[in-house]
């Protein structure tokens, strides 16, 4: 056989494409298209032997899956000379496996040859075929899951925007949309914060407040701003977005509405405050007579300490001057429900007598049975001036602890539950597995649903019974959102809580496909709202009681009274509100004087007081002791509170003294007596401007917990999701939680401590009272950027009042973060240095705000000089009188190169013995 031989030629083919992945084969171009010739590389490439394909009748309708055989076997037959056909189909190889070929086959005619034969190449592309399916598929469950995600999203009741790296915004919730007035999401993308504020100042303040997070990495939590709508408040949270690498890619912004928080707060805090500044002494008892309760002015009255009469009969202040007749008289009074009016004399710690005018009425609850009684007393003896109307009692907060989270559950269009996040699984008190596939109407149980109308009068077993399906019915087939805060959920050992949900629809294809319900627990905050509520009921209580005249006036017109006011002035109820303050002006001069210089500086200074003449309902005129108050002097409109006491006996009491010839040495003592009231009523305004700052600080310390416990819950959602939660991770999660916890209930114990009164001298540690005022203003610093750092000698110890040192450290610390942030210092730092010299401990407190000049520097320690537009110049002040008078020490202060450095000087205690203390071993630091 020669090499021009058919066979050798087609050997020589077979050489040459034998290592290709493609199979040449020859054809008949009609019947079956029996193959002529193949390449004997169709073993390795199709998994057919070589021998099996030639001369076979019906090759290909035996190895084309039948679905396949009918169009592939109808294009070849349809091939006319010259035309080229790509077909796909699916090929039996030996083993009776199917895999997908490509083939590509022209029709060719030789010369002379009229009927002419097909030449081809087989490809095998399975594996082409699989990874298409394969993307496909993926294709389909990332738009599902991005699909479900986003349905997460627009169900959440906060408002939620992402950026770029330039403030640009990338997209929103439904929420958040809604807030800027948009149809839909996706009308956000693209635009700035420049679109939707018309103040581009605004604009430029939250584009920069947007670099300083992303610039820094660290997230913002929990800033109160208010809202672009009247009225309402946002809690607002920034966290910086980050790419696989760990680079800063973008922004994610969280707008939470905290107005009814914020206006209940805003209430009590308005009442609170006219309370506590009250003159008069209180007493609050239970039902058998025991002691509650005692604020300031009765402490200063009797010289109890208060842990010295809590739980003790207020028999402890009888005079035996009394006729034993009158306590049964007085019992049998408030016990029928009516109060009781006269004069008591009573006996003070020391022995003193006073006759006091006093006042003791019932206190109803909200069932109207008799729960406690209140008492006020008026000094009326003469033997003490008053001269200020106003006293400080110890802040009584109410602690409400709630582990925020949002419980979700997605369903179906059959009402079966479909997903469950681990919160609602734990609020159910079941497990994610038993909850899925159940359906969503066992989980109701409230009989007094808001479903039922008013004129439904089936039993409530009925509605009880169905109150499930009502609902479910509701959100199938209306489609519509439901929202609702009287619902009740059932836990799973049968109890009930009440929840707060949005129920919100599923539309896939613009076809219903279920609903996500978003819900929390809102039984704690049902029960702290009663305790709010409560709370202001006893706060009005005891303002309607008061032996002063109390007033809230909005716009100079009288808005509010209290009894007595109505009393002293001869009104009957009502008929002063709406009535401008100059009504109860004696004269031209003393409205000229309200209109002036006084309303002038209740507006700059936020106080106003003074005595001066009033006329009553009569035109009869008296002497009246007047201190005025603004609410918030940046905002007239808010209004503001006064005080007013008849000291009409005591102005004449004081003209008949004038006119005596005391000696000289009276006077002094008066006098003596006198600065020695003003320095301790100094100090208590001092703690009172304190409170106001701590109460801001205890906002912020509970922020950052909150906040890690919010993180916590979504981590473990984010873990569990991605099948990567086990018991290692748990725990961590659980011990950051605990934590968490741990540090919010040690912040309200610091915050009580520090504002206990110390009446006896004790040894303490300066390192120690420092630490501590660091750690009440940690959150305030680190809001601001601002580094405090201790150091030098821990072991430096002194006598005095612990919490007056705090207040010397506090107003410090707080002058120093006003200056640096004022100044806009990038990166702010307060250092605190202890050192000791001979028997002296010296404290360093400096900073990098640039300093003082040298003509504010020579008065920042007189009183009532401040450089602050809101300042009270009472702050550095008491600081002074504390350390010099109290402590027997020294304050100097001057320039250093970065800043201002005050320098405190103190005696050290060395024989004096400290409690044990232990940084490590308090488990609030």
């Amino acid at each position: 056989m020669t090499s021009d031989t058919p066979t050798a030629r087609l050997d020589i083919l077979d050489k040459m494409f034998g290592e290709t992945s493609a199979v040449f084969y020859t054809a008949a171009a009609e019947g079956d298209f029996d193959l002529n010739y193949v390449s004997r590389n169709i073993g390795r490439v199709l998994g057919v032997l070589p021998e099996t394909c030639i001369g076979t009748v019906g090759f290909w309708r035996a190895r084309i899956d039948a679905e396949d055989a009918v169009h592939v076997l109808g294009e070849l037959a349809g091939l006319a000379a010259g035309i080229c056909c790509y077909q796909e189909f699916r090929f039996r190889d030996d083993q009776n496996n199917f895999r997908w070929v490509s083939n590509e086959v022209t029709f060719k005619r030789d010369a002379g040859d009229d009927s002419g034969y097909l030449a081809g190449c087989l490809h095998d592309i399975s594996a082409a075929k699989k990874y298409a399916a394969e993307f496909s598929n993926h294709l389909k469950e990332q738009s599902a899951r991005e699909h479900f995600y986003l349905s997460v999203l627009d169900s959440l009741p906060q408002r939620l925007f992402w950026k770029d790296r330039n403030s640009v915004f990338r997209g929103c919730n439904l929420n958040g949309a809604h807030a800027l007035n948009l149809a839909q999401t996706g009308e956000i993308v693209g635009k700035s914060d420049y679109d939707f504020y018309a103040n581009h100042e605004e604009a430029d303040y939250l584009r920069l407040h947007d670099e300083q997070v992303m610039n820094s990495g660290e997230a913002s939590y929990h800033t109160e701003v208010s809202a672009r709508e009247s009225d309402t408040w946002l809690d607002v949270t920034k966290v910086p977005l980050r790419d696989e690498g760990g680079d800063i890619y973008g922004l994610l912004i969280s707008y939470e509405d905290v107005s009814a928080l914020k206006k209940s707060e805003m209430t009590l805090h308005k009442f609170k405050r006219a309370v506590e500044q009250s003159s008069n002494s209180i007493v609050i008892t239970d039902v058998d007579g025991s002691i509650e309760y005692v604020n300031p002015a009765f402490q200063n009255t009797y010289g109890y300490e208060e842990h010295e009469v809590l739980g003790q009969n207020p028999r402890l202040l009888k005079s035996g001057l009394m006729p034993q007749s009158i306590y049964p008289e007085i019992w049998e009074a408030i016990l029928s429900g009516r109060s009781w009016r006269g004069e008591l004399s009573n006996r003070s710690k020391s022995g003193v007598i006073s006759w006091q005018l006093t006042f003791i009425s019932p206190i109803f609850d909200e069932h109207g049975m008799i729960s406690h009684f209140l008492a006020i007393g008026d000094d009326v003896t003469g033997r003490r001036k008053i001269e200020d109307a106003l006293t400080e009692s110890e802040a009584r907060l109410h602690e409400v602890t709630n582990s925020i989270g949002e419980g979700i559950f997605v369903i179906n269009t059959e009402g079966d539950i479909t997903f469950v996040n681990p919160t609602a699984a734990k609020l159910l008190g079941q497990s994610v597995k038993n909850l899925l596939g159940i359906s969503c109407r066992n989980i109701f149980n409230d009989p007094r649903s808001s479903i039922r109308t008013e004129n439904d009068t089936r039993p409530p077993a009925y509605l009880a019974k169905n109150i499930g399906d009502r609902w479910l019915a509701n959100i199938l087939h209306q489609h519509k959102a439901l929202r609702s805060d009287n619902e009740f959920f059932k836990h799973q050992d049968g109890s009930r809580f009440q929840v707060s949900y949005i129920a919100t629809p599923i539309f896939r294809n613009e076809q219903f496909a279920g609903a996500v319900v978003a819900f929390h627990d809102i039984t704690e905050q049902k029960f702290t709202q009663k305790l709010l509520d409560d709370t202001l009921l006893e706060l009005r209580t005891i303002l309607d009681n008061a032996q002063i005249g109390v007033a809230y006036l909005r716009q100079n017109e009288f808005s509010w009274i209290n009894k007595h006011m109505e009393q002293m002035f001869g009104y009957t109820v009502g008929e002063l509100i709406g009535k401008p303050m100059e009504a109860i002006y004696a004269n031209d001069e003393n409205l000229q004087n309200s209109s002036g210089g006084e309303m002038h500086d209740l507006l700059t200074k936020g106080v106003v007081e003074n005595e001066r003449p009033m006329k009553k309902s009569t035109g009869e005129v008296f002497w009246c002791h007047q201190r005025g108050i603004a609410i918030d002097s940046e905002y007239p409109d808010k209004g503001s509170i006064w005080i007013m006491l008849d000291i009409d006996r005591l102005k004449n009491t004081e003209n008949h003294l004038k006119a005596l010839n005391e000696t000289l040495a009276s006077r002094v003592d008066d006098e003596t007596r006198k600065s020695l009231e003003k320095e301790r009523l100094l100090i208590q305004q001092g703690r009172t401007a304190a409170m106001g700052e701590m109460i801001g600080n205890i906002a912020h310390q509970w922020r950052q917990p909150l906040s890690t416990l919010g993180l916590v819950v979504q981590n473990i959602h984010a873990d569990y999701q991605e099948k990567t939660l086990d018991d290692s991770s748990l725990e961590k999660y659980v011990a950051t939680a605990k934590q968490a916890i741990q540090r919010m209930s040690c912040t309200i114990d610091d915050f009580r401590d520090f504002f206990r009164p110390n009446r006896v001298r004790e040894c303490f540690s300066i390192c120690q009272s420092i630490h501590e005022t660091m750690q009440l203003l940690d959150a305030m610093m680190k809001n601001n950027g601002i580094a405090v750092r201790l150091t030098g000698d821990q072991k430096l110890k002194t006598l005095g009042h612990p919490n007056e040192f705090s207040q010397v450290i506090l107003n410090f610390i707080t002058n120093a973060k006003d200056a640096l942030v004022e100044r806009k210092v990038s990166q702010g730092r307060i250092d605190i240095e202890l050192t000791a010299h001979d028997k002296w401990g010296i404290v360093y407190i400096r900073d990098n705000a640039g300093g003082m000049k040298n003509d504010v520097m020579e008065k920042i320690f007189d009183p009532y000089f401040t450089t602050k537009p809101n300042g009270t110049g009472i702050g550095l002040y008491i600081t002074k009188i504390i350390v010099e008078n109290h402590m027997g020490g020294s304050i100097t202060c001057r320039n250093t190169a970065e800043g201002a450095e005050f320098i405190i000087t103190i005696p050290l205690g060395s024989d004096c013995v400290i409690s044990e203390y232990s940084e490590g071993e308090n488990d609030c630091h």
